[in-house]
């Protein structure tokens, strides 16, 4: 593979929009029967990490089964060769459904913190729904009190918005963190709700609160001396 230099912030997580670019093939490497792994010179796709699945979608006339960092590139695995320029496409509802179920995660760990002293020690984004673990109980009364701030700041659309910072001043900006990678080179990635939240994350998000819709806990169970949320936002939660 061509390993290019890794980017402080992948293409996806400066404009989550941008779906589609037009770049070079930099290797296609065949690595079992009917899959290939390619490097482009610039791709538009998220790779799995941080709880997140990897986008999906196709580049020129493959598929693209599945993207990871390593090494500094994104690897696309993909269903048949590829090369010369091609045009990268992502499947912009698998994208955008990503965006909503993330984003609604950030928005409920903080209120889970903020307002009922429950902090997130897990979080896994599922192809149905997605889970959020709190470390405490969750009764019912505080789950219908979670509900209706989701609800409030929903309906008070608050800007969402990334940042990139050094690591030496995370400690001034009151960020909610779980720790940083090991061996972490360059800027951190900050993920805004306004008056609401600071968060390290890579992932990719909506622009606004509003732009959630309606996100709906259909389930909660004990789990490892907490709580296990499940919830779906946006379109999951329509259909």
């Amino acid at each position: 593979l061509h390993l290019a230099a890794e980017p402080s912030v992948y293409p996806c997580q400066r404009d989550p929009w941008a779906w589609t670019t037009t770049t070079a093939v930099l290797s296609c490497v065949p690595v079992e029967a009917g899959q290939w792994d390619v490097v482009l010179g610039e791709s538009p796709f998220y790779p799995e990490g941080g709880g997140q699945p990897s986008d999906l979608g196709s580049i020129g006339a493959a598929l693209v089964r599945d993207v990871r960092a390593v090494g500094g590139a994104l690897v696309h695995r993909t269903d048949a060769p590829v090369e010369g320029d091609v045009e990268a496409r992502v499947d912009g509802a698998r994208r955008l459904d990503h965006m909503q179920q993330h984003s609604a995660q950030h928005l409920i760990s903080a209120i889970a913190a903020d307002q009922l002293g429950l902090a997130t020690v897990g979080f896994h984004l599922g192809a149905e729904s997605t889970t959020i673990d709190l470390d405490g109980p969750l009764s019912p009364t505080a789950l219908a009190a979670l509900n209706e701030a989701v609800d409030a700041a929903i309906q008070a659309n608050l800007s969402i918005r990334f940042m990139e910072v050094e690591a030496g001043e995370l400690a001034g900006l009151g960020v909610r963190t779980r720790g940083l990678p090991d061996g972490l080179v360059g800027p951190v990635r900050l993920v805004e709700i306004e008056g609401l939240d600071v968060n390290t994350c890579g992932g990719t998000h909506v622009d606004s609160t509003g732009a959630l819709h309606v996100v709906v806990v259909h389930r909660t169970e004990r789990h490892k001396g907490g709580t296990r949320l499940s919830f779906r936002a946006g379109g999951r939660a329509v259909r």
